[in-house]
């Protein structure tokens, strides 16, 4: 349909963390209508568009980078570092790995502060790295 390798990382595809929605392409004329992939429904765009996440970066018209938090929370998928695996950006940190140490440590503010110790890192950055992981254990059913 989109005629590329990796549809998922062009433009053309846009999501409000709920639903992947689809820019639909019609040869005789682009009226950049959105189709929500799931159910395969044409929706308003106008309508959705104010709700659609903006986190990725691109280069050209190829997604580079995912900032799943917001560019402002540092934690990033980068299909260049870690194998696309979510990183603190600044370090290179698997936020797995520091989410492991913060609940080896005891799941508190103290164990916040002995992980960004132990892994040279500020606690900002553990914050975040915590956070981003807790997000993932509510969604996953």
């Amino acid at each position: 349909m989109y005629q590329v390798d990796y549809p998922f990382t062009t433009l053309q595809f846009k999501t409000d963390g709920r639903t992947i929605f689809g820019e639909a392409i019609k040869a005789s004329q682009d009226d950049g209508s959105l189709t929500d992939l799931r159910t395969r429904q044409l929706v308003f765009k106008e309508i959705i568009s104010p709700s659609l996440y903006d986190g990725i970066e691109y280069d050209g018209r190829q997604a580079r980078k995912w900032y799943p938090l917001g560019a402002k929370k540092k934690i990033v998928l980068d299909p260049g570092r870690q194998f696309g695996s979510p990183i603190v950006e600044e370090t290179g940190t698997p936020t797995s790995v520091l989410f492991a140490s913060f609940l080896a440590e005891g799941r508190d503010e103290t164990a916040m502060q002995r992980t960004a110790s132990s892994y040279a890192i500020s606690l900002p950055l553990v914050r975040a790295a915590v956070t981003f992981e807790q997000g993932l254990k509510r969604t996953v059913h």
